[in-house]
Protein backbone atom coordinates (compact mmCIF):
# COMPACT_ATOMS: atom_id res chain seq x y z
CA UNK A 1 0.00 0.00 0.00
CA UNK A 2 2.52 2.45 0.70
CA UNK A 3 4.37 1.80 -2.75
CA UNK A 4 1.21 2.55 -4.70
CA UNK A 5 0.55 5.49 -2.32
CA UNK A 6 4.33 7.19 -3.06
CA UNK A 7 5.02 5.55 -6.12
CA UNK A 8 8.98 4.61 -4.17
CA UNK A 9 10.03 1.23 -3.07
CA UNK A 10 9.34 0.48 0.28
CA UNK A 11 10.21 -2.74 2.36
CA UNK A 12 9.00 -3.43 5.63
CA UNK A 13 11.51 -4.48 8.39
CA UNK A 14 9.22 -4.13 11.03
CA UNK A 15 9.32 -7.26 13.89
CA UNK A 16 7.23 -7.45 16.45
CA UNK A 17 9.00 -7.30 19.97
CA UNK A 18 12.84 -5.95 18.35
CA UNK A 19 14.26 -3.00 20.19
CA UNK A 20 16.11 -0.17 18.94
CA UNK A 21 19.45 -2.49 18.88
CA UNK A 22 17.73 -4.70 16.66
CA UNK A 23 16.49 -2.48 14.23
CA UNK A 24 20.39 -1.19 13.98
CA UNK A 25 22.04 -4.03 12.96
CA UNK A 26 18.77 -4.33 10.58
CA UNK A 27 19.32 -0.57 9.15
CA UNK A 28 23.78 -1.90 8.79
CA UNK A 29 22.90 -5.34 6.74
CA UNK A 30 20.57 -2.77 5.05
CA UNK A 31 23.29 -0.13 3.91
CA UNK A 32 25.45 -2.99 2.89
CA UNK A 33 23.90 -3.25 -0.52
CA UNK A 34 21.47 -0.68 -0.81
CA UNK A 35 20.58 2.41 -1.40
CA UNK A 36 18.52 3.44 0.99
CA UNK A 37 16.57 7.34 1.45
CA UNK A 38 14.31 6.87 3.74
CA UNK A 39 13.97 5.88 7.17
CA UNK A 40 10.80 5.62 9.18
CA UNK A 41 11.28 4.27 12.97
CA UNK A 42 8.66 3.72 15.54
CA UNK A 43 9.78 4.48 18.35
CA UNK A 44 8.15 4.50 21.97
CA UNK A 45 8.71 2.79 25.45
CA UNK A 46 11.84 1.10 22.64
CA UNK A 47 14.07 3.62 23.91
CA UNK A 48 14.11 2.18 27.17
CA UNK A 49 16.14 0.06 25.58
CA UNK A 50 20.27 -0.66 24.29
CA UNK A 51 20.61 -4.16 24.04
CA UNK A 52 20.58 -6.67 21.58
CA UNK A 53 16.43 -8.69 22.02
CA UNK A 54 16.30 -12.76 21.90
CA UNK A 55 14.31 -12.27 18.80
CA UNK A 56 17.82 -10.18 17.17
CA UNK A 57 20.00 -13.00 19.09
CA UNK A 58 18.23 -15.97 17.50
CA UNK A 59 18.16 -14.68 14.09
CA UNK A 60 21.62 -13.36 13.88
CA UNK A 61 24.02 -15.69 15.83
CA UNK A 62 23.63 -18.22 13.07
CA UNK A 63 25.46 -15.75 10.82
CA UNK A 64 28.36 -14.51 12.77
CA UNK A 65 30.89 -16.89 11.83
CA UNK A 66 29.83 -15.87 8.13
CA UNK A 67 28.97 -11.99 7.96
CA UNK A 68 31.58 -9.60 8.87
CA UNK A 69 28.75 -7.10 9.76
CA UNK A 70 26.62 -9.41 11.80
CA UNK A 71 29.71 -10.64 13.77
CA UNK A 72 31.04 -7.03 14.52
CA UNK A 73 27.78 -6.29 16.01
CA UNK A 74 27.08 -9.03 18.19
CA UNK A 75 30.45 -8.50 19.12
CA UNK A 76 30.03 -5.56 20.68
CA UNK A 77 26.65 -5.93 22.47
CA UNK A 78 26.38 -9.20 22.95
CA UNK A 79 27.36 -11.15 26.64
CA UNK A 80 29.09 -13.78 26.39
CA UNK A 81 29.93 -13.35 22.58
CA UNK A 82 33.36 -15.70 22.95
CA UNK A 83 31.27 -18.84 23.89
CA UNK A 84 28.28 -18.33 21.66
CA UNK A 85 30.99 -18.00 18.91
CA UNK A 86 33.53 -20.66 19.47
CA UNK A 87 31.46 -23.75 21.21
CA UNK A 88 29.54 -25.43 18.58
CA UNK A 89 26.34 -25.66 18.49
CA UNK A 90 25.66 -23.76 22.08
CA UNK A 91 24.21 -20.67 20.57
CA UNK A 92 21.65 -23.01 18.53
CA UNK A 93 20.78 -24.77 21.68
CA UNK A 94 19.93 -21.17 24.08
CA UNK A 95 17.75 -19.91 21.44
CA UNK A 96 16.17 -23.38 20.07
CA UNK A 97 12.72 -22.21 21.00
CA UNK A 98 13.24 -19.10 18.27
CA UNK A 99 15.65 -21.10 16.08
CA UNK A 100 14.95 -24.50 16.60
CA UNK A 101 16.44 -27.56 15.63
CA UNK A 102 13.80 -28.10 13.65
CA UNK A 103 14.35 -25.19 11.33
CA UNK A 104 18.17 -26.19 11.25
CA UNK A 105 17.47 -29.19 9.64
CA UNK A 106 14.94 -28.02 7.33
CA UNK A 107 17.32 -25.53 5.82
CA UNK A 108 20.10 -27.92 5.42
CA UNK A 109 17.59 -30.41 3.87
CA UNK A 110 16.92 -27.50 1.18
CA UNK A 111 13.32 -27.01 2.66
CA UNK A 112 11.12 -23.76 2.95
CA UNK A 113 10.83 -22.43 6.56
CA UNK A 114 7.69 -22.23 8.22
CA UNK A 115 7.84 -18.43 7.88
CA UNK A 116 6.97 -16.74 4.10
CA UNK A 117 9.98 -14.95 3.88
CA UNK A 118 8.38 -13.27 0.47
CA UNK A 119 6.22 -10.64 2.73
CA UNK A 120 7.10 -8.76 5.69
CA UNK A 121 3.62 -8.21 6.56
CA UNK A 122 1.42 -10.84 8.32
CA UNK A 123 -1.87 -9.02 9.23
CA UNK A 124 -3.96 -9.69 12.41
CA UNK A 125 -7.66 -10.23 12.03
CA UNK A 126 -10.21 -9.75 14.86
CA UNK A 127 -11.32 -6.62 17.36
CA UNK A 128 -9.94 -5.78 20.60
CA UNK A 129 -11.36 -7.22 23.26
CA UNK A 130 -12.70 -4.28 25.64
CA UNK A 131 -11.51 -5.39 28.85
CA UNK A 132 -8.02 -5.28 27.91
CA UNK A 133 -5.48 -2.82 28.83
CA UNK A 134 -1.84 -2.08 28.01
CA UNK A 135 0.14 0.44 30.23
CA UNK A 136 3.34 2.00 29.18
CA UNK A 137 5.80 3.04 31.67
CA UNK A 138 4.65 5.30 34.59
CA UNK A 139 8.13 6.86 34.57
CA UNK A 140 9.18 9.59 32.14
CA UNK A 141 11.56 8.24 28.92
CA UNK A 142 14.96 8.62 29.04
CA UNK A 143 16.21 11.58 27.26
CA UNK A 144 18.93 9.89 25.56
CA UNK A 145 19.83 6.49 24.36
CA UNK A 146 23.51 5.66 22.42
CA UNK A 147 21.73 2.82 20.04
CA UNK A 148 19.52 5.82 18.30
CA UNK A 149 22.28 8.16 18.59
CA UNK A 150 24.13 5.53 16.64
CA UNK A 151 20.78 5.01 13.94
CA UNK A 152 20.81 8.94 13.48
CA UNK A 153 24.69 8.78 12.64
CA UNK A 154 24.41 6.35 10.47
CA UNK A 155 21.44 8.35 8.84
CA UNK A 156 23.62 11.35 8.57
CA UNK A 157 26.68 9.73 7.39
CA UNK A 158 24.22 8.08 4.27
CA UNK A 159 22.19 10.99 3.34
CA UNK A 160 19.09 9.15 4.43
CA UNK A 161 16.23 11.03 5.52
CA UNK A 162 14.76 9.33 9.19
CA UNK A 163 11.85 10.07 10.74
CA UNK A 164 10.53 9.01 14.21
CA UNK A 165 6.93 8.14 14.68
CA UNK A 166 4.77 6.57 17.37
CA UNK A 167 2.60 3.71 16.55
CA UNK A 168 -0.94 3.90 17.44
CA UNK A 169 -2.54 2.65 21.19
CA UNK A 170 -5.96 1.97 22.12
CA UNK A 171 -8.27 3.81 24.24
CA UNK A 172 -7.52 1.70 27.50
CA UNK A 173 -3.66 3.03 27.89
CA UNK A 174 -2.51 3.47 30.95
CA UNK A 175 -0.06 6.23 31.42
CA UNK A 176 -0.66 7.77 27.91
CA UNK A 177 1.63 11.08 28.77
CA UNK A 178 4.90 8.97 28.59
CA UNK A 179 4.26 9.60 25.18
CA UNK A 180 3.78 13.59 25.40
CA UNK A 181 7.33 13.21 26.86
CA UNK A 182 8.43 11.56 24.47
CA UNK A 183 7.39 14.25 22.04
CA UNK A 184 8.68 17.07 24.05
CA UNK A 185 12.29 15.21 24.02
CA UNK A 186 12.16 14.69 20.10
CA UNK A 187 9.72 17.58 18.64
CA UNK A 188 10.49 15.83 15.34
CA UNK A 189 8.65 12.64 16.48
CA UNK A 190 5.18 11.81 14.45
CA UNK A 191 2.75 11.07 17.23
CA UNK A 192 -0.11 8.83 15.86
CA UNK A 193 -0.09 7.39 19.16
CA UNK A 194 -4.08 8.41 19.88
CA UNK A 195 -7.08 9.08 17.95
CA UNK A 196 -7.66 5.25 16.89
CA UNK A 197 -10.74 3.52 17.82
CA UNK A 198 -11.31 0.56 19.17
CA UNK A 199 -12.11 -1.43 16.29
CA UNK A 200 -8.91 -1.18 14.30
CA UNK A 201 -7.15 -3.07 17.01
CA UNK A 202 -6.49 -6.76 17.24
CA UNK A 203 -5.42 -6.28 20.86
CA UNK A 204 -4.32 -2.73 22.59
CA UNK A 205 -0.63 -2.82 21.39
CA UNK A 206 -1.24 -3.92 18.05
CA UNK A 207 -3.43 -3.17 15.06
CA UNK A 208 -5.68 -5.43 12.96
CA UNK A 209 -5.48 -5.51 9.36
CA UNK A 210 -8.10 -2.75 8.61
CA UNK A 211 -6.17 -0.26 11.23
CA UNK A 212 -3.16 -1.38 9.77
CA UNK A 213 -4.32 0.07 6.88
CA UNK A 214 -5.34 3.00 8.30
CA UNK A 215 -2.13 3.83 9.84
CA UNK A 216 -0.81 3.27 6.60
CA UNK A 217 -2.98 6.11 5.07
CA UNK A 218 -2.12 8.47 7.91
CA UNK A 219 1.75 7.90 8.06
CA UNK A 220 1.79 8.56 4.18
CA UNK A 221 -0.27 11.81 4.27
CA UNK A 222 2.31 12.93 6.88
CA UNK A 223 5.36 12.26 5.11
CA UNK A 224 4.47 12.58 1.29
CA UNK A 225 6.13 15.83 0.25
CA UNK A 226 9.16 14.87 2.82
CA UNK A 227 10.19 11.87 1.51
CA UNK A 228 12.98 11.81 -0.57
Amino acid sequence: MFDTLSNLKTLNLGVQGAGLNDNLLLLKLLIEKNRVKNLVLQLDNNIEGTEPSNISNAEALPFIRSNKIVKLHEENYLNNFETKMYIPFYRYMIYDPKIGFRELFMSVMGKNPRIALEDGFSPKFGTINKKGKYALPNTRPPRKNFILDKIRAICNENNIKLFLFTAPYCENLGNPEYIDFLKMYYPNLINLSKGFSNDLFYDCGHLNAKGADTLTINLYSILGNQLQ
